[in-house]
């Protein structure tokens, strides 16, 4: 982490960031946080580690100090105020002088908006006191903060040391990830799937990095309510382009890790200003769980999109590319008058359906209508467990599911989505990774 602190600063963290920044008083430190167990970290009240490292801080010396004692304290309860975590630094630290110093920093996560996530999880506040711990007289305040870049190459430096087992090492670095920051993990710590996975015994998989830079991450309201997302990765001044998924998936079918290069990776390289949208429908989102209409989804999330990056960049117009039922949607959205659009790739569907031959037949029979008299209320390609009757009956008739020889598959999964939206793809043109994580998640 990085900023600027004042001698002298006795009251205000800003102020004391302000005036180091002027009096170029940077205060930067580079630590290693370690805990003999990982468990006990995370299910103590404490969630206490111990610190090693250095702090270059020129203001207290030419030389770095050294980070001798320290403890770190991970998303403790604040007492304070309801619904708020807070994480501790406590450092004392020796320069080559010999003179002794101490840190005090702490941040504050509230649980009061995903829009302040990103700066509450990595803007720290630090008072330095002239001594061995904080009775000694302060010195002076300061604000630390940490670029997107840092945070992801943190994440790529959390090793598991005693433990031989690689899928248990991959079990625990996923769990401190998640603990640790959440859905930002999610985000950002592309390195490792998640854990929710459709098979809860499944191992995390290891993941490769993406070409790409940083995300931005905008979280924005539609005007029914809804908060929704959207992920900037800026290749270059081309676009802005936006990227929108189909139904059951989210935007990372745009940056799937399992093929040589996805389409995210593709136009970034082209100099693309790539912004991938995740609607309502997105199963990374958690209104996925609700009902709504396609026209709210072209009435209120591609305009209140499209608002949000033109207010970002500036822009006037945007292209974009849309897919499946994001690609219906979309143009369902442009005949309600959509504006500030210069070009479209629609994928699959647009305005009118040509639904196979199977799924009209299961329009005819009101299949809907026809489960929810034998008491079933919606179906899902999760896939668990096969506890009950009716698990049992469904995965046994859907191996009977008409379907040409070379798309039958061994997956529950697999046939289920199938019988739920048709034909998503030919198992030829997937290779096998792609196809392992379709019938894991």
């Amino acid at each position: 982490m990085k900023g600027y602190f004042a001698k002298k600063v006795l009251d205000d963290y800003r102020k004391g960031y302000e005036i180091g920044k002027q009096q170029n008083s940077s205060f930067i430190f580079n630590l290693t946080i370690q805990t003999d167990n990982v468990e006990e970290l995370l299910e103590r009240k404490e969630h206490q580690a111990s610190v090693t490292g250095i702090v270059e801080a020129p203001a207290l010396s030419n030389k770095p100090l050294t980070v001798h004692k320290g403890t770190f304290h991970l998303l403790v309860d604040d007492p304070s105020t309801p619904d708020s975590k807070e994480m501790w630094y406590r450092l004392c630290m020796s320069s080559v002088e010999g003179q002794a110093y101490f840190i005090e920093g702490f941040k504050k996560i509230r649980h009061d908006s995903k829009l302040d996530m990103w700066s509450d999880t990595t803007t720290l506040y630090i008072s330095v006191y002239d001594g061995e711990d904080h009775t000694a007289p302060m010195l002076g305040r300061g604000i630390l903060m940490m670029e997107k870049e840092d945070f992801m190459k943190q994440l790529t430096t959390i090793r598991i040391l005693n433990e031989t087992n690689q899928i248990e090492k991959m079990k625990a670095i996923a769990r401190f990830g998640t603990f640790f920051a959440g859905s930002l993990y999610e985000t950002y710590g592309s390195i490792f799937a998640k854990e929710h996975v459709f098979n809860p015994t499944a191992p995390p998989r290891k993941k490769r990095s993406l070409r790409t830079g940083a995300p931005e991450i905008h979280y924005f309201v539609t005007g029914d309510g809804v908060e929704l997302r959207l992920s900037r990765y800026r290749g270059g001044d081309k676009g802005p382009i936006m990227l929108t998924h189909g139904f059951g998936v989210s935007s990372i079918i745009f940056s799937l890790d399992t093929i040589e290069t996805n389409l995210l990776e593709y136009l970034y390289a082209h100099g693309y200003d790539v912004w991938l949208l995740d609607w309502r429908a997105s199963i990374e989102l958690p209104y996925h769980h609700n009902q709504f209409t396609l026209d709210a989804v072209a009435k209120f999330d591609y305009p209140a999109a499209i608002s949000k990056i033109q207010s970002v960049t500036g822009a006037e117009y945007i292209d974009v590319l849309a897919h499946c039922v994001g690609a219906a949607t979309f143009t369902m959205s442009m005949l309600n008058g959509l504006q500030g659009i210069r070009s479209i790739i629609l994928s699959q569907i647009a305005a009118h359906f040509k639904p196979p031959l199977l799924n009209r037949l299961k329009v005819g029979l009101y299949l809907p209508t026809l489960l929810s008299k034998l008491g079933i209320d919606s179906l899902q390609a999760y896939y668990d467990t096969e506890d009950d009757w009716f698990n049992v009956m469904y995965n046994q008739a859907l191996k009977l599911y008409p379907l040409s020889l070379e798309e039958r598959c061994h997956s529950p999964v697999c046939r289920r989505a199938t019988f739920m939206y048709g034909l998503l793809f030919e198992h030829e043109q997937l290779n096998e990774p792609t196809h392992d994580v379709f019938m894991k998640c």
